[in-house]
């Protein structure tokens, strides 16, 4: 009787083995697609950051407790973006046309009288993260929306007095400086803040300079007066899954922006949608032309179905968020340790209702690897298929499961965790042929990492549950 439950074990997992096995044996020469989700709470309330190769690097990370964000990731670069859409957020932002050397500090409630409603509203803009919503207001060569830049100093100095009003209250803001260089050290932003009726005021210097060094983004929170570290570096994500404001799906020309449940991409990628095709029988190599627009996905890879399938409609059927079934995105990495490769995504679920948890799944395949300059059918050439089996681990360990067209020397196992981080690397011999590789995950942390294994012409990565 004591042996009984690990006999059980045991034939549970030759099961899933023969089952793993079989798989492999039939498995379709396509690129294999890898399956993934970017988690954003509920209500959508959170950010999820997303890395093409190792999965999500940023989760969790709660969309509301940031006003204004400071670009830091291009150093030549003065966009304040204020967030319009974070979960119960709802910054808007008005020019005054006050002069801050007199005005700032003293009660404006009046001033904004005739200064607000949704026409004088200055929005970030959607497609480009330059786009902040202090400079929508810019005009002449040499005007910054917020201030003016001295071509010999490369000082931007502002002297306008701005209202942003969100759920927290009612603030003043004067942004006053910021210094642009090559040199990360020297760049500098002067800025102040005060409640709208001129108390509570705050002077800030602020050197991204070492701590925002390596992010897109420094963020700052308007009710506690500080800034908010919340955004890995910019280095290790190329999506982000956020609420901002865009123009809906299908709208017409003209139509304002509205609060968007969308996906937006980082500096370091750009992106060709194709469609209408069924994402596998998309070929990258029919587009020469890639976007550096940072919604191209957007909330576009959905729409609000309000067809039944079915007449009479199913019961408790009601209209809902459905996927488009044929659109993907080519996405090509300009930076970073992938430089050049280019993945095909699509998405494959969105929940009906945001309500609840909202979890967004994709399907994902690198289909050109730049370093050893081949396309999605060369890299079929090496490998048929790889299974992770049993999954969740059982008993400290797994397999993982090759069926290799041919022999390969030096290839390279790469286990990392959801944050990033690199926890487990070898390098092996795989022959040709089915093998099982086992892979002892005793001494890791319970919960999700992405397992790779590459080589010179190929990648594969699959996810892996550690209980």
């Amino acid at each position: 009787m004591y042996f009984c439950p690990r006999k059980k074990t045991f034939m549970k997992l030759k099961y899933t083995l023969s089952v793993a096995a079989l798989a492999l044996a039939t498995a379709a020469q396509a690129q294999t697609w890898t399956p993934d989700t970017m988690a954003t709470g509920t209500g959508y309330s959170q950010d999820a950051f997303y890395n093409l190769t190792t999965g999500t690097v940023g989760a969790g990370v709660a969309n509301n407790n940031w006003d204004l964000g400071f670009i830091t990731g291009d150093p030549m670069s003065n966009s304040v973006m204020v967030n319009h859409a974070g979960n119960q957020k709802s910054g808007k932002l008005y020019d005054l046309g006050l002069d801050a050397n007199v005005k700032f500090g003293t009660d404006l409630t009046l001033d904004t009288v005739g200064k607000t409603g949704s026409a004088l509203e200055l929005r970030n803009a959607p497609d480009d993260w330059d786009g902040g919503a202090f400079i929508q207001n810019s005009t002449g060569p040499m005007n910054f929306g917020w201030g003016d830049y001295d071509v010999n100093t490369h000082v931007i100095t502002g002297n306008k007095v701005y209202c942003l009003v969100n759920s927290g209250g009612a603030y003043q803001v004067w942004i006053e400086e910021y210094k642009a260089s090559g040199t990360p050290s020297s760049r500098l932003w002067k800025f102040h803040v005060a409640n709208l009726d001129g108390t509570n005021i705050t002077h800030e210097e602020f050197a991204p300079h070492p701590t925002y060094t390596n992010k897109l983004h420094a963020y700052y929170d308007l009710a506690t007066r500080t800034f908010v570290n919340r955004e890995p570096d910019m280095t290790t994500w190329h999506l982000l899954a956020t609420k901002y404001l865009d123009v809906y799906h299908g709208a017409p020309a003209g139509t304002p922006l509205q609060s968007t449940s969308g996906i937006v991409t980082n500096i370091n990628v750009e992106l060709a949608a194709a469609t209408p095709i069924v994402p596998n029988d998309a070929n990258y190599q029919n587009f020469t032309t890639f976007s550096e627009s940072r919604n191209v996905i957007g909330g576009n890879y959905k729409f609000v179905s309000t067809t039944p399938p079915t007449t009479p409609p199913p019961p408790g059927w009601a209209p809902g968020w459905v996927l488009n079934d044929s659109l993907s995105y080519f996405i090509k990495i300009k930076q970073g340790v992938d430089s050049a490769d280019i993945y095909q995504v699509y998405f494959d679920y969105f929940p009906a209702s945001t309500s609840g948890e909202v979890k967004i799944g994709l399907q994902k395949r690198k289909v050109f690897d730049y370093i050893a300059q081949v396309s999605v059918t060369d890299v079929n050439d090496f490998i048929n298929n790889v299974v992770i089996a049993p999954n969740p681990s059982v008993g400290g360990a797994t397999n993982i499961l090759v069926d290799a067209k041919q022999a390969l020397k030096n290839a390279q196992l790469t286990v990392v965790d959801l944050n990033g981080r690199v926890v487990m690397k070898s390098t092996m011999n795989i022959n040709a042929g089915f093998q099982q590789l086992r892979l002892d995950v005793s001494k890791f942390q319970a919960g999700i990492y992405m397992i790779n294994l590459s080589g010179a012409g190929f990648s594969n990565t699959q996810k892996v549950i550690v209980k």
